[in-house]
């Protein structure tokens, strides 16, 4: 097991460079601490830009809160309209495929 280091996500050199950005999407921006393994705290710093860990954390955490949300959607959806089909799915797919050749964003790898 990796030794875990305590991070902080917000440093004050990462406040000057995330505080307007934070605040703009999250209303009040707040200090908190978490345990991270320090070679993936590390990775994330390097990662997260001019806003360093607290950027890349924000935006993890973001993304994974879309993603509850999204399974969320579906789980509603199926209840009310029984499971998605392959034959759906294989429809949603081909549908997201070509629009994405017609914007250009063909070989970008999905999110």
């Amino acid at each position: 097991m990796a030794v875990l280091e305590q991070v902080r996500l917000m440093t004050l050199w990462d406040v000057a460079a995330t505080m307007e950005a934070m605040e703009a999407m999250a209303g009040e921006a707040r200090r908190y601490s978490i345990m991270l393994p320090s070679d993936v705290a590390e990775a994330a710093r390097e990662h997260g830009g001019s806003g360093g860990l607290s950027a890349f954390v924000l935006a993890a955490v973001q993304r994974q809160l879309e993603r509850i949300q999204l399974q969320e959607l579906v789980e509603a959806a199926e209840a009310e309209h029984g499971p998605i089909t392959d034959e759906e799915m294989r429809d949603v797919r081909e549908t997201l495929a070509r629009a994405r050749v017609e914007q250009g964003t063909a070989n970008r790898s999905a999110r």
